[in-house]
């Protein structure tokens, strides 16, 4: 994998990469996704709201685990610079869609942040296909997930101070 400027990796995907610890952790979040829906889906349970609260913590941790583990093993690699902030966006766009049905999550903010993920995404596979490259996360794109987190949060607990947008 070979880095240009401006933070691209022109790259060709291994399938040893799959079995790298970090992308195994990166593809462990999928399955988090429909539990999460399930659990926010039972509406009246505090028990369910703790669970999903959890497993969506969870989520947030890896995805900040994944790319640690990356840079200290040395398994940086091309499938994971490909699938990290991909499964991110799905995950990203999963809950904000499960929040508006079942925690009245602001329908014009989730626009706002699955529209950006969405764009981002499709940005991110064309970059893929047409040019064999991958632009690189950068400190913008976690500190986006972690605000979106915390903030998703206080609906997964219905906490009565949610934040006002």
């Amino acid at each position: 994998m070979l880095k240009s400027s401006h933070g691209e990796y022109k790259f060709s995907i291994a399938f040893k990469d799959v079995f790298y610890v970090p992308n195994l952790i990166t593809l462990s979040r999928l399955p988090f996704v429909p539990l999460i829906i399930y659990c926010l889906s039972q509406r009246d349970s505090r028990a369910y709201q703790m669970v999903s609260f959890g497993l969506m913590a969870v989520c947030f941790f890896t995805d900040w685990l994944d790319g640690y583990l990356a840079r200290r093993l040395n398994q940086v690699s091309a499938l994971g610079k490909a699938i990290d902030p991909l499964i991110d966006k799905i995950v990203v766009i999963a809950f904000v869609i499960a929040l508006i049905f079942y925690r009245d999550f602001p329908l014009w903010a989730a626009l706002i942040f699955a529209g950006k993920d969405l764009i981002l995404m499709v940005f991110g596979l064309v970059m893929i296909k047409l040019r064999k490259t991958a632009i690189a996360a950068n400190i913008w794109g976690k500190i986006n997930m972690w605000v979106l987190g915390g903030m998703s949060g206080l609906y997964v607990i219905n906490f009565p101070f949610k934040i006002v947008f």
